[in-house]
């Protein structure tokens, strides 16, 4: 098989050929390509969406996918992007990352481009975050857990308006 797929559905149809297959008995394959330039091969968003849920968890994503219908609330040109070492947004077909998610096995790690004051510390803590704040990219970066969000929705839906509205 051609190292090289030349389009999506090239990629696409592999990916299957060997989703179909796992589990199911052995496949031997070889490659000079390293595992962690396996998005870079496979371009579409389905399928790194799949990358994603090897190296984290569908229950993780679960946060993604809730804090991404918060986003979308709030502005529905909001897309999830999945890239290499994070998930990101874009809006109208351009980066926009004032919240970038970078999944783990457990927990999910957020950073949230909102500027540090103690109001927003205290917001994000009653929110039921852990937050850190990074001065080099003066940024919250967040740890949120399973549950986390469940019965604080209104105040992180209120926390990333505030982020939608400092990074405009």
């Amino acid at each position: 098989m051609d190292a090289n797929l030349r389009s999506k559905s090239e990629a696409n149809l592999f990916f299957r050929l060997i989703s179909a297959r796992y589990e199911r008995g052995s496949i031997v394959l070889t490659s000079n390509k390293h595992v962690r330039d396996r998005p870079a091969v496979f371009a579409d968003d389905e399928i790194l969406r799949t990358y994603w849920e090897e190296r984290s968890s569908s229950g993780v994503l679960g946060i993604v996918d809730d804090l991404h219908r918060v986003i979308k609330s709030l502005d529905p040109a909001f897309e999830l992007k999945y890239n290499k070492h994070f998930i990101g947004l874009v809006r109208h077909g351009k980066p926009d990352n004032f919240v970038v998610f970078q999944p783990r096995k457990q927990w999910l790690r957020m950073g949230l481009s909102l500027s540090q004051s103690d109001e927003h510390t205290a917001a994000l803590e009653s929110a039921g975050l852990k937050p850190d704040y990074d001065l080099k990219w003066r940024r919250y970066v967040l740890t949120v857990e399973p549950g986390a969000l469940d019965a604080t929705q209104a105040a992180v839906s209120q926390i990333l308006s505030k982020a939608i509205a400092e990074w405009d």
